[in-house]
Protein backbone atom coordinates (compact mmCIF):
# COMPACT_ATOMS: atom_id res chain seq x y z
CA UNK A 1 0.00 0.00 0.00
CA UNK A 2 1.26 3.45 -0.91
CA UNK A 3 1.62 5.47 2.28
CA UNK A 4 2.70 8.64 0.49
CA UNK A 5 0.79 11.93 0.44
CA UNK A 6 -2.59 12.02 -1.27
CA UNK A 7 -2.85 13.51 -4.72
CA UNK A 8 -4.18 17.04 -4.30
CA UNK A 9 -5.73 16.90 -7.77
CA UNK A 10 -4.99 19.05 -10.80
CA UNK A 11 -3.83 22.62 -10.46
CA UNK A 12 -4.68 25.27 -13.01
CA UNK A 13 -2.95 28.52 -14.00
CA UNK A 14 -4.28 31.97 -13.23
CA UNK A 15 -5.30 34.00 -16.29
CA UNK A 16 -3.03 36.09 -18.44
CA UNK A 17 -4.17 39.27 -20.22
CA UNK A 18 -6.33 38.33 -23.18
CA UNK A 19 -7.59 35.09 -21.60
CA UNK A 20 -10.26 36.19 -19.10
CA UNK A 21 -12.55 39.20 -19.49
CA UNK A 22 -15.17 41.05 -17.52
CA UNK A 23 -18.17 40.23 -19.69
CA UNK A 24 -21.25 41.52 -17.82
CA UNK A 25 -21.79 43.79 -14.83
CA UNK A 26 -24.96 44.02 -12.74
CA UNK A 27 -24.08 47.08 -10.68
CA UNK A 28 -27.52 48.66 -10.54
CA UNK A 29 -29.60 45.98 -8.83
CA UNK A 30 -33.08 46.13 -7.39
CA UNK A 31 -33.87 49.01 -5.06
CA UNK A 32 -35.50 47.56 -1.97
CA UNK A 33 -37.30 49.81 0.50
CA UNK A 34 -35.32 49.83 3.71
CA UNK A 35 -32.66 47.58 2.20
CA UNK A 36 -29.74 47.66 -0.19
CA UNK A 37 -29.33 46.80 -3.86
CA UNK A 38 -25.88 45.41 -3.03
CA UNK A 39 -27.39 42.00 -2.25
CA UNK A 40 -28.43 41.68 -5.91
CA UNK A 41 -25.14 42.76 -7.48
CA UNK A 42 -22.91 40.47 -9.53
CA UNK A 43 -20.38 40.45 -12.30
CA UNK A 44 -19.60 37.87 -14.94
CA UNK A 45 -16.27 36.68 -16.32
CA UNK A 46 -15.57 34.95 -19.63
CA UNK A 47 -12.72 32.52 -20.29
CA UNK A 48 -11.86 33.19 -23.91
CA UNK A 49 -8.89 30.83 -23.83
CA UNK A 50 -8.75 27.16 -24.79
CA UNK A 51 -7.52 26.06 -21.37
CA UNK A 52 -8.98 25.57 -17.90
CA UNK A 53 -8.05 28.42 -15.56
CA UNK A 54 -8.50 29.29 -11.90
CA UNK A 55 -9.41 32.63 -10.37
CA UNK A 56 -7.64 31.71 -7.14
CA UNK A 57 -5.02 34.40 -6.62
CA UNK A 58 -6.88 37.02 -8.68
CA UNK A 59 -7.39 40.40 -7.01
CA UNK A 60 -10.68 42.16 -7.70
CA UNK A 61 -10.79 45.94 -7.45
CA UNK A 62 -14.18 47.63 -7.36
CA UNK A 63 -15.79 50.88 -6.30
CA UNK A 64 -14.57 54.22 -7.63
CA UNK A 65 -11.55 54.60 -9.90
CA UNK A 66 -9.86 57.08 -7.56
CA UNK A 67 -10.43 54.99 -4.39
CA UNK A 68 -10.99 51.32 -5.28
CA UNK A 69 -11.62 48.60 -2.74
CA UNK A 70 -9.80 45.32 -3.29
CA UNK A 71 -10.16 41.71 -2.28
CA UNK A 72 -8.30 38.52 -3.17
CA UNK A 73 -10.13 35.46 -4.46
CA UNK A 74 -8.68 32.83 -2.12
CA UNK A 75 -10.89 29.92 -3.20
CA UNK A 76 -10.36 27.63 -6.18
CA UNK A 77 -12.82 29.07 -8.68
CA UNK A 78 -12.43 27.09 -11.90
CA UNK A 79 -13.23 28.45 -15.36
CA UNK A 80 -13.58 25.94 -18.17
CA UNK A 81 -12.57 27.01 -21.70
CA UNK A 82 -15.25 29.22 -23.22
CA UNK A 83 -17.20 29.46 -19.96
CA UNK A 84 -19.18 32.46 -18.74
CA UNK A 85 -19.53 32.42 -14.94
CA UNK A 86 -21.23 34.81 -12.53
CA UNK A 87 -19.55 35.97 -9.30
CA UNK A 88 -22.28 37.42 -7.07
CA UNK A 89 -22.13 39.48 -3.91
CA UNK A 90 -24.52 36.87 -2.51
CA UNK A 91 -25.33 33.60 -4.25
CA UNK A 92 -28.43 33.35 -2.03
CA UNK A 93 -30.02 36.63 -3.16
CA UNK A 94 -28.74 37.35 -6.68
CA UNK A 95 -31.57 35.43 -8.46
CA UNK A 96 -29.10 33.91 -10.94
CA UNK A 97 -29.69 30.18 -11.63
CA UNK A 98 -27.21 27.99 -9.76
CA UNK A 99 -25.76 26.51 -12.95
CA UNK A 100 -24.61 29.96 -14.06
CA UNK A 101 -22.74 30.77 -10.83
CA UNK A 102 -19.04 30.31 -10.20
CA UNK A 103 -18.36 27.46 -7.78
CA UNK A 104 -15.77 27.16 -5.00
CA UNK A 105 -15.34 24.05 -2.85
CA UNK A 106 -18.49 22.53 -4.29
CA UNK A 107 -20.76 25.48 -3.46
CA UNK A 108 -21.76 28.68 -5.29
CA UNK A 109 -19.15 31.39 -4.72
CA UNK A 110 -20.05 34.73 -3.09
CA UNK A 111 -17.67 37.66 -2.75
CA UNK A 112 -19.72 39.76 -0.30
CA UNK A 113 -18.58 40.67 3.19
CA UNK A 114 -20.46 41.41 6.39
CA UNK A 115 -19.89 45.16 6.11
CA UNK A 116 -21.17 45.26 2.48
CA UNK A 117 -18.06 47.23 1.56
CA UNK A 118 -17.53 45.32 -1.69
CA UNK A 119 -19.99 47.39 -3.69
CA UNK A 120 -20.24 47.88 -7.44
CA UNK A 121 -20.71 51.64 -7.62
CA UNK A 122 -23.48 53.16 -9.72
CA UNK A 123 -22.34 56.65 -10.63
CA UNK A 124 -19.43 59.02 -10.81
CA UNK A 125 -17.77 61.83 -12.71
CA UNK A 126 -14.53 62.38 -14.57
CA UNK A 127 -11.63 61.15 -12.47
CA UNK A 128 -13.89 59.11 -10.20
CA UNK A 129 -15.74 56.63 -12.41
CA UNK A 130 -17.26 53.43 -11.05
CA UNK A 131 -14.70 50.74 -11.75
CA UNK A 132 -14.23 46.97 -11.83
CA UNK A 133 -10.84 45.38 -12.47
CA UNK A 134 -9.09 42.00 -12.30
CA UNK A 135 -5.40 41.69 -11.46
CA UNK A 136 -2.86 38.94 -10.88
CA UNK A 137 -0.12 40.53 -8.82
CA UNK A 138 0.90 43.70 -10.62
CA UNK A 139 -0.50 42.49 -13.95
CA UNK A 140 -3.89 43.86 -15.00
CA UNK A 141 -6.10 41.26 -16.69
CA UNK A 142 -9.02 43.62 -17.31
CA UNK A 143 -10.04 47.07 -16.10
CA UNK A 144 -13.38 48.66 -16.94
CA UNK A 145 -14.28 52.15 -15.72
CA UNK A 146 -17.89 51.91 -16.78
CA UNK A 147 -20.04 55.02 -16.77
CA UNK A 148 -17.64 57.11 -18.81
CA UNK A 149 -19.47 59.12 -21.45
CA UNK A 150 -22.72 58.75 -19.54
CA UNK A 151 -22.90 54.99 -20.19
CA UNK A 152 -25.12 54.03 -17.26
CA UNK A 153 -27.83 51.38 -17.16
CA UNK A 154 -31.30 51.54 -15.66
CA UNK A 155 -32.20 49.80 -12.40
CA UNK A 156 -31.92 45.99 -12.72
CA UNK A 157 -30.37 46.26 -16.20
CA UNK A 158 -26.88 44.88 -16.75
CA UNK A 159 -24.23 46.08 -19.14
CA UNK A 160 -22.75 43.41 -21.42
CA UNK A 161 -19.57 43.18 -23.42
CA UNK A 162 -19.68 42.46 -27.13
CA UNK A 163 -16.00 42.90 -28.05
CA UNK A 164 -13.27 40.86 -26.40
CA UNK A 165 -10.15 42.67 -27.52
CA UNK A 166 -7.39 42.43 -24.92
CA UNK A 167 -7.25 45.11 -22.25
CA UNK A 168 -4.97 47.98 -23.23
CA UNK A 169 -3.44 49.92 -20.29
CA UNK A 170 -4.38 53.57 -20.18
CA UNK A 171 -7.26 53.27 -22.66
CA UNK A 172 -10.51 54.85 -21.51
CA UNK A 173 -13.69 52.81 -21.27
CA UNK A 174 -15.05 52.19 -24.77
CA UNK A 175 -18.85 52.12 -24.73
CA UNK A 176 -18.93 50.83 -28.32
CA UNK A 177 -17.69 47.48 -26.96
CA UNK A 178 -20.62 47.21 -24.53
CA UNK A 179 -24.41 47.29 -24.66
CA UNK A 180 -27.26 47.56 -22.18
CA UNK A 181 -29.17 44.31 -21.83
CA UNK A 182 -32.69 43.98 -23.17
CA UNK A 183 -33.58 40.40 -22.19
CA UNK A 184 -35.19 39.18 -18.95
CA UNK A 185 -33.07 36.33 -17.62
CA UNK A 186 -34.49 32.99 -16.55
CA UNK A 187 -34.73 32.92 -12.77
CA UNK A 188 -34.88 36.68 -12.42
CA UNK A 189 -37.96 38.78 -11.90
CA UNK A 190 -39.81 40.71 -14.60
CA UNK A 191 -37.41 43.65 -14.29
CA UNK A 192 -34.11 41.72 -14.29
CA UNK A 193 -32.49 42.36 -17.68
CA UNK A 194 -29.31 40.46 -18.50
CA UNK A 195 -27.78 37.20 -19.69
CA UNK A 196 -25.96 35.77 -16.64
CA UNK A 197 -23.81 32.77 -17.49
CA UNK A 198 -24.44 33.19 -21.22
CA UNK A 199 -23.06 35.18 -24.13
CA UNK A 200 -24.47 38.68 -24.45
CA UNK A 201 -27.57 39.57 -26.45
CA UNK A 202 -25.89 42.71 -27.78
CA UNK A 203 -26.95 43.65 -31.32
Amino acid sequence: MDAGPRDAGPTYPTPLPGEVFLSEINYNGENVAGGSETAFEWFEVYNKSSKTLTLKGVTVELGQSDAPKAFLIAEEVILAPGAYKVLPFSAATCRVPAGMLAVANGAPYSYGDAQAARTLNNSGAAGSWPRLALKVGAVTIDDQQYGQGGFFSANQQTIQRKDFAAYAPGVAFDATKWCKSSKVWAGGNANDFGTPGLASDCP
